[in-house]
């Protein structure tokens, strides 16, 4: 007789299925899950007085941390360093180049997942958390990436529940179709992102360094310094489109 099935193997078995299901739907129907379905209510609300501090916390891949192929430059050149400035924020960044969802890392002995900076993100009670990348989770398979994914955003909601938590997706500089498993890397987060009711913003969709020419570094992956500047540009943007807060630096 087969053994019978823990709590977590019905849950994993569960969350499975559903997003299963929302990635094929995704895919059939071509729906595109875009920074405008959650603008509407933002837009709709009464004004309200902007808060003078707003704390934000950042998890991601390299692009997150702010890797920079320019001689000279240093993170504070980094898209989510820019980012930060932008929209007035006081903010930690935990982000680690070449980690994801399911990657722990290798480089400079980085043996962490995006979960595994959840202490210091909770530490921190920010009023943003912003979650971004994937690109590094596309050999690990899709199921655990379903898994990884939604547990995230569990705990982080769980954790932090008067805090606005976005999600960015991966990034793929030149286009999702120079990266194997690409695509149904970014389905699934996408499709996680829609089931936890978070907000999700597509470099992808939107096209995000899909022309590299005087973006990136020599390797032709990593941005420049003027990329880092674009993509903080088109994040700001974003961020406001989804009216998320933003802050008033200190004089």
């Amino acid at each position: 007789m087969p053994e019978p099935e823990t709590s977590h193997e019905r849950t994993t078995r569960w969350r499975i299925g559903a997003v299963v299901a929302v990635v094929a739907i995704v895919a059939g129907a071509g729906i595109a899950l875009s920074v405008s379905q959650f603008s509407g209510a933002a837009g709709d609300a009464e004004p309200t007085e902007t808060p003078r501090v707003v704390t934000a916390v950042f998890l991601g891949d390299s692009f997150f941390a702010g890797n920079d192929e320019t001689v000279g430059s240093s993170v504070s050149d980094g898209m989510m360093s820019v980012t930060g400035e932008n929209m007035g924020w006081q903010f930690q960044n935990f982000a680690q180049g070449g980690t994801g969802y399911v990657d722990p890392g290798r480089a400079g002995g980085t043996t962490v997942t995006y979960a595994g900076h959840l202490p210091e993100v909770i530490a921190a009670d920010p009023d943003v958390v912003i979650v971004g990348g994937g690109i590094n989770d596309r050999p690990h398979g899709p199921e655990r990436l379903i898994v990884a994914t939604a547990d995230l955003y569990d705990q982080l909601e769980e954790a932090l529940p008067d805090a606005q938590i976005v999600v960015v997706g991966p990034i793929a500089p030149g286009g999702p179709g120079l990266y194997p498993d690409m695509e149904i890397t970014h389905d699934i987060i996408k499709s996680a992102a829609l089931e936890a009711g978070l907000p999700f913003i597509d470099p992808i969709e939107e096209g995000w360094l899909l022309d590299r020419t005087g973006l990136v570094g020599p390797t032709n992956f990593h941005p420049n310094k003027a990329g880092h500047a674009l993509l903080a540009k088109l994040l700001t943007a974003d961020l406001h489109a989804l009216g998320i807060p933003a802050g008033t630096p200190d004089e």
